[in-house]
């Protein structure tokens, strides 16, 4: 079963899919279930799939979007992440430490006694029993906590609580056994015995940590504020720091092979009380041994690569850029738009669409030529696109406003 995940943040995900030469009518899905944020989504299946977010919301669909209900949850408070380990069985994690358990594909959804009255950012399960969850507490102790279950969240317990402020940001498993978590001060955190303990990893600088990415059990990089990008080829038991040549904020790291790399990211600065910002990408033919820079005039989002040589990057007043030469050289595409965008996404070499701010989405046909404006029928800001083929997409953003086409974006219903 294949597995699709929608984290919204207001620097979201903006994806493109190739444009027919038409202008497409986008229009919000109705009757709309919601008018509150939406945090997260997670599809089953290709037609069964839930969103949740601000006031408890959860939201299901079971006709690929062309309809959504509202399930009651139980709360009022705030979910922030949704994981679901087959099609019944699912958990949604959030503020004041509320984890939620569906057992009947949402039906019913109860709450469990998680430990802590703290947000709760994320949540993984490396099979149907064992899961963790990640948060912050807030309560003038300055702890970090990590819970795990081992019998399909019906009990989460404690694996450490660190004695310093972390805000954790990532989690990511190489294996059943070995995961990290990054988050700000520097932290990156290691279990080797499926959470049970966790360890605090020697890493050196002490700024935020923003990205994680393993190629095998064995490498991975993690990539943070002030240009810090972070290896280990033993499977983090020691991390070395590596020479970026930027100061800049990373915020993405991807890698296509063994050796090739890219890191995409932005600096703002102030010079006589006029804000600037410039984007960065970065790239690696030696496993990061040595890192290239490319400055762009504009603070970059996201980067994606739709095969080993073209890709492309997205980002601040509707910059998107392209190579065709593995990252050698990037163009600016011209798009007619000035606007934000957060995410770009391609569903094969040609075919890709842009989202981003005041209800924006770009689709290009041709590879990235030419790049119209769709309708979106929405000012809203749309933060994430996902489309499960080349005719079936979905896009959502603020005030619930969920978007669907199933014609590969000509018509949106």
């Amino acid at each position: 079963m294949i597995k699709k995940i929608f984290t919204f943040i207001f620097f979201g995900t903006v994806c493109s899919l190739l444009l027919t030469g038409q202008t497409a009518a986008w229009v919000k899905q109705s009757p709309l279930p919601t008018e509150n944020d939406l945090k997260s989504v997670y599809f089953t299946d290709d037609n069964i799939g839930y969103s949740i977010g601000e006031s408890g919301t959860i939201l299901k669909t079971t006709n690929t979007g062309i309809n959504w209900t509202t399930l009651n949850s139980g709360t009022t408070k705030t979910l922030n992440f949704i994981y679901f380990t087959n099609e019944n069985y699912g958990y949604a994690v959030g503020d004041s430490g509320i984890i939620l358990k569906t057992s009947n594909a949402g039906t019913n959804w109860t709450e469990q006694t998680s430990g802590t009255t703290n947000q709760l950012t994320s949540v993984y399960f490396t099979d149907f029993n064992t899961g963790y969850v990640v948060g912050t507490y807030y309560d003038g102790s300055e702890k970090c906590v990590i819970r795990k279950t081992t019998d399909a969240g019906n009990n989460w317990m404690t694996s450490n609580i660190f004695n310093n402020y972390y805000l954790l940001h990532s989690v990511y498993f190489s294996n059943a056994n070995t995961g990290y978590v990054v988050g700000n001060s520097g932290v990156i955190l290691k279990t080797t015995d499926s959470g049970n303990n966790w360890a605090e990893q020697i890493c050196g600088p002490n700024n935020q940590l923003n990205s994680v990415c393993f190629i095998d059990d064995n490498t991975g990089y993690v990539v943070g504020d002030n240009g810090v990008i972070l290896k280990t080829t033993d499977a983090g038991n020691n991390w070395a720091e590596q020479i970026s040549g930027s100061n800049n904020q990373l915020n993405s790291v991807c890698f296509i092979d063994d050796n090739t790399g890219y890191i995409a990211g932005g600096l703002q600065y102030n010079v006589n009380s006029v804000y600037y910002d410039s984007g960065i990408i970065l790239k690696t033919t030696n496993g990061g041994t040595n890192w290239s820079i490319r400055v762009t005039t504009k603070w970059l989002n996201s980067i994606y690569y739709s095969d080993a040589n073209t890709g492309y990057a997205a980002g601040w007043y509707g910059t998107i850029l392209k190579t065709s030469n593995n990252g050698n050289e990037w163009n600016v595409l011209s798009n007619g738009t000035t606007r934000h965008l957060r995410n770009i996404y391609f569903v094969d070499n040609n075919t890709g669409y842009a989202v981003g701010w005041i209800g924006t989405i770009l689709k290009t046909t041709n590879g990235g030529i030419n790049w119209v404006e769709q309708i979106s029928g929405t000012t809203v800001y749309l933060f994430s696109v996902y489309f499960t083929d080349a005719y079936n997409g979905y896009v959502v953003g603020l005030n619930g406003t969920v978007l669907k086409t199933t014609n590969g974006g000509t018509n949106w219903t």
